[in-house]
């Protein structure tokens, strides 16, 4: 008799815990997530500051690692190429997919100007990110849009 009050009490809580996760929705089924590339930008040493300043400012972009390299081919090599110097900023920034055109169309323009703040700048994609959390975070999303536009 126990037995068969075990039994059919932890056949209701497997019911209730079942309707409970039908219930949760995966966060992009209700609310609006944009894809997201890795940009990575390589300048002369002392640009990638005017890169970060135009990022954060002008394209609210929250996460971005900068750190310095060094290339490893001759001085000959490098005025041969029109390279410039041998040490390089080296930034790496998660950007949304809907901002990279205006990001690329900023990146030329600078890389433009003159021959010193020339450089280079590819992206990667980004398959996946564990976490809401993490991807608010990311695109510095302080309000959920809802897919519906409200």
């Amino acid at each position: 008799m126990k037995n068969k009050k075990l039994i059919q009490r932890n056949k209701r809580i497997k019911e209730k815990n079942k309707n409970r996760i039908e219930a949760i929705k995966k966060y992009e089924d209700t609310y609006k997530v944009e894809p997201l590339k890795f940009l990575i930008i390589i300048v002369n040493h002392g640009q990638g500051e005017f890169f970060i300043k135009k990022l954060i400012n002008e394209f609210n972009v929250s996460s971005i690692f900068s750190c310095h390299g060094q290339g490893t081919a001759t001085r000959e090599v490098y005025d041969l190429l029109g390279i410039g110097e041998p040490i390089k900023d080296v930034l790496f920034v998660l950007v949304k997919e809907s901002l990279l055109s205006e990001i690329y169309k900023m990146i030329n323009e600078r890389f433009s100007i003159s021959r010193n703040s020339n450089g280079v700048a590819f992206t990667l994609g980004v398959n996946s990110i564990i976490g809401v959390l993490i991807y608010r975070f990311l695109t510095d999303t302080k309000i959920n849009i809802k897919k519906d536009g409200k």
